[in-house]
């Protein structure tokens, strides 16, 4: 004979939560110092060419467009079209 009685999942438990949470502030803390020396730094900006005169990146529809970067010698988005797409 059998049952036809389901058995709910167990809801999560404090201590999974608290778990859980303290592993994200662990990650978030591990970011935080790999990052933290770059903060104070200088912002270069050294890519006029591959972003303000990159005419491919000025609208996102239609995506091929963007996604055919400028194959110019000496931009950084030439032959990356995700990198062109980001932008």
């Amino acid at each position: 004979m059998q049952s036809n009685v389901r058995v709910a999942a167990p809801l999560p438990s404090s201590d999974s939560r608290r778990d859980h949470w303290l592993a994200t502030a662990v990650i978030v803390a591990a970011v935080g110092a790999a990052y933290a020396n770059s903060f104070a730094g200088v912002f270069v900006f050294d890519d006029q060419i591959s972003i303000l005169e990159n005419a491919s990146i000025r609208r996102l529809w239609p995506v091929g467009e963007a996604l055919a970067p400028p194959g110019d010698v000496g931009q950084t988005v030439a032959g990356r079209p995700l990198l062109n797409f980001s932008f």
